[in-house]
């Protein structure tokens, strides 16, 4: 469960990690993450602080908390934990992990999560991990050679819950093979496919930094395909944005003096309620949303 040290975060632009593979893989949920963001940050182009991505002291408030679940977790499993700590790969050099904690037969994986992520996780099910978790945990059982892993996680709140993760070889040879495309890509600073995130858009102010030539081009055939696609887009966005507004309009006069209101199967809700400056503010969380709307 240690932070990472000095040394240790230096080393991470020389590799990967559990979580680089999962961003690498275009499965972390975090607003902005992505293989572009990635590549820069690996490159040395970007740095976790000029990433535009607004965690670390969501990342330092959930790691103060991996305590008190490791500590639930070895009183409720009536076992004893051992350190963590960063494991490499026994055959990449550039792959490696950092564990929680883990145990003789597994990895112990804590999640502390808030609740703009909590419709990702399902307690009613064996298989209510997210897919982002699972590609974490399964890189740590690579790297550790183990076949087990125990993800133990306080959802929106609520009492820990534990998800028993066993190995997947098809799974792990897909991320392994995946984050070895993408290792090979920083290696010979080759940019990945764009994305639609900020960080594309930094890459391209660093490809193209100024516009001496001061000329219009004349659109092609491609170009022209492309500015039509933007334009429907744009237009069917606005029309989104509208529903949206009515649909949050007619909830929250439905909601009226309640604190919110939720569908019967638990798939979406909406949260009315008084801020610190006693304004009301809306909330909306949804399962088949990746994040909140």
């Amino acid at each position: 469960m240690p932070r990472l040290t000095e040394e240790q975060l230096a080393h991470r632009s020389n590799g990967m990690g559990a979580t680089d593979v999962v961003e690498a893989c275009g499965l972390a949920p975090w607003e902005g993450s992505g293989p572009m963001r990635l590549f820069l940050i690996k490159t040395g182009q970007l740095s976790e602080d000029d990433s535009n991505v607004d965690r670390e002291r969501y990342f330092d408030w959930g790691h103060r908390q991996e305590g008190l679940l490791l500590d639930w977790y070895s009183e409720d499993q009536e076992t004893t934990l051992l350190p963590g700590g960063h494991v490499p790969h026994h055959q990449y050099d550039w792959l490696w992990a950092t564990l929680d904690a883990k145990r003789d037969d597994r990895v112990v994986e804590c999640k502390h999560v808030g609740p703009g992520m909590a419709h990702h996780w399902d307690e009613s099910s064996e298989d209510g991990i997210p897919r982002y978790v699972r590609a974490q945990v399964t890189i740590q059982m690579a790297c550790l050679g183990i076949r087990l892993a125990d993800v133990v996680a306080s959802v929106g709140g609520r009492p820990p819950h534990i998800w028993t993760v066993g190995w997947d070889d098809e799974l792990a040879e897909l991320l392994i093979s995946r984050a070895l495309e993408f290792w090979k890509l920083v290696q010979s600073r080759t940019p990945p496919k764009l994305d639609a995130t900020e960080a594309t858009k930094e890459w391209l102010r660093r490809k193209w930094p100024t516009n001496e030539d001061r000329v219009l081009l004349p659109a092609g055939p491609e170009a022209d395909d492309l500015a039509q696609k933007r334009i429907a887009a744009t237009i069917e966005e606005r029309k989104a944005w509208t529903e949206k507004t009515l649909a949050d309009a007619a909830l929250l006069d439905m909601i009226g003096p309640h604190d919110g209101i939720r569908s019967q199967d638990g798939e979406w809700q909406l949260t009315w309620k008084l801020d610190r400056n006693g304004v009301r503010r809306q909330r909306f969380t949804a399962r088949a949303l990746k994040e909140d709307a």
